[in-house]
């Protein structure tokens, strides 16, 4: 938990270990496209079309779509498959993408546990796209705060109306977690977001 009004960790208990990452691994992969088209001087698009199978890939959590990014990425980067979505993020921001380990499409059966990325990594990106230090943030954010069955406030009682989650699921027979921002305001309107991360795994099913 970090809190971007006073730049302060509130709590970390294994931050730097990396774990599965499951579905969470989709908005570094939208992340890796969109550096690209930041990049690309007008060869790589963002048009109705990508955004789309982004809206699948955020909101729906299609692993359909997100391979079709993932194959996107690598066309661009030089046909290396998932690796090539890696090493566009690390070659544009090492520093926030530290822990992180892209290997695998998302097979069939959805079965993936080899790509991973650790708690801080998701904080500091999630920090990043709140503030506009990434390409394309703003945009991730509206992808991140459509309407989906987050594991942050559904079902928390009493939780105000004008709470905003931005976040993305992730689950495998091995792992259940989240990794979000949430945007409390006060009486006034005033925000204080702060991101949350939650992440469980186990060795076995």
């Amino acid at each position: 938990v970090y809190d971007f009004s006073s730049r302060k960790k509130l709590v970390a208990i294994n931050e730097d270990i990396p774990r599965q990452a499951a579905s969470m691994i989709k908005p570094f992969v939208a992340q890796a496209y969109f550096y690209q088209v930041d990049k690309s001087k007008g060869r790589v698009r963002y048009d109705s079309d990508i955004r789309y199978t982004m809206e699948r890939m955020i909101q729906r959590s299609s692993n359909k779509a997100t391979n079709q990014v993932i194959d996107l990425v690598s066309r661009h980067q030089g046909n290396g498959g998932a690796r090539d979505v890696e090493r566009v993020l690390k070659k544009n921001a090492p520093g926030i993408f530290d822990q992180t380990r892209i290997v695998e499409k998302i097979p069939p059966n959805g079965r993936t546990y080899r790509n991973l990325a650790s708690a801080h990594d998701y904080s500091r990106f999630l920090f990043s796209i709140w503030n506009d230090r990434l390409p394309y943030a703003q945009e991730l954010r509206s992808l991140m705060g459509l309407s989906n069955h987050d594991r942050i406030v559904q079902g928390v009682a009493n939780m105000p109306r004008s709470v905003k989650v931005y976040d993305k699921t992730g689950s495998t027979a091995r792992l259940c977690g989240d990794m979000g921002i949430i945007d409390a305001r006060d009486r006034r309107g005033r925000s204080y977001p702060y991101t949350f991360v939650g992440i469980i795994e186990k060795p076995s099913r």
